[in-house]
């Protein structure tokens, strides 16, 4: 842990890239989906449970990512490590 300083910038690079990665497939996905509605009530209803779906993962991610930044470059402790144990499991989901 003496030489963890070091990775700061790392650490930082990735975790703002993979927000920004969360936050535009969210987006892209959901604009495609909109995109292609058929019309019919049925598949329509289908389609925006997806969308639902969608967003409830892919931005949940995204924040927790983007909150996992933000405690990382301003509490020096380690306490980034509690918002990024939770962040692995989203990813796996």
């Amino acid at each position: 842990f003496a030489e963890f300083n070091r990775f700061e910038a790392i650490v930082a690079v990735w975790l703002a890239c993979s927000a920004t990665a969360d936050t535009l497939m969210t987006f892209s996905l959901v604009w495609h989906l909109r995109k292609h509605k058929s019309g019919f009530s049925i598949s329509d209803d289908a389609v925006d449970r997806i969308i639902r779906l969608t967003v409830q993962t892919g931005m949940i991610t995204a924040v927790c990512a983007i909150v996992d930044l933000i405690v990382f470059l301003t509490v020096p402790t380690g306490l980034h490590l509690v918002f990024n144990l939770p962040l692995a499991k989203r990813y796996t989901n």
